[in-house]
């Protein structure tokens, strides 16, 4: 086997503590540097550019896409969600769905209180209150889509499947993420810790509960 092969075959090994030391790394990068007063230069650049897209055709998009991470939206698809699992008789997959998203809202209250961050002015396009750091709509976006890319990769067999549904939700989370910057409601900074932050969570979530799981997605009995 090659060097190469090797190094790959090591990285797909560990991949998650990989992914879950990189989340945590950046995360702490981001609150030592606000910490610091080191942040306005890059939030400021970010939000320049993002600006340049603003129009009256693409803020009802950014509202609608940004309704998809809010607390209202993530609820209702929450609850659609473990209502289809329950009837599928998932509840294991039901309740750690619920569990899951909970957990990151807990988390986000926390650390909002932790840094109590100010929301930036002169640029909103909605009105909305509370801190700014981190992101709660980042958070709970990579939460519950990316338990749903979890579960889809360990319940469809069909790789093409695998690689469609990932890139869509993804590409969701990505959307609700610039949607916050977009609307002028948090600085980049905020929305690149919350999605490291829920990253960190959810790959915790997960290891700790794989094994439940694994044995509903395999049909068999708790």
């Amino acid at each position: 086997m090659s060097d190469w092969m090797k190094l790959f075959e090591m990285l797909k090994k560990y991949r998650r503590q990989l992914l879950l030391t990189m989340a945590v790394c950046i995360f702490l990068f981001i609150a030592c540097a606000l910490k610091l007063n080191q942040l306005s230069a890059f939030d400021q650049q970010v939000y320049t550019f993002v600006s340049l897209a603003i129009s009256k055709t693409l803020t009802p998009l950014m509202r609608l896409l940004t309704e998809l991470g809010g607390t209202l939206g993530l609820v209702l698809l929450c609850a659609i969600g473990a209502l289809l699992l329950m009837l599928m008789k998932k509840r294991v997959l039901a309740c750690l769905m619920i569990s899951n998203l909970a957990i990151t809202a807990a988390s986000n209250v926390l650390l909002k209180q932790l840094f109590i961050r100010p929301r930036p002015i002169g640029y909103r396009l909605i009105e909305i209150d509370g801190y700014s750091f981190p992101s709660g709509h980042s958070m709970a976006a990579m939460a519950f889509y990316g338990y749903l890319i979890y579960l889809i990769w360990h319940k469809l067999e069909v790789k093409w499947q695998k690689y469609l549904f990932t890139c869509l939700l993804s590409l969701l989370i990505l959307l609700i993420m610039l949607s916050r910057i977009y609307l002028g409601v948090h600085y980049a900074s905020d929305v690149l810790a919350g999605a490291a932050a829920a990253l960190a969570i959810l790959i915790c979530f997960t290891s700790c509960t794989r094994k439940y799981c694994l044995l509903e997605l395999n049909d068999k009995k708790d």
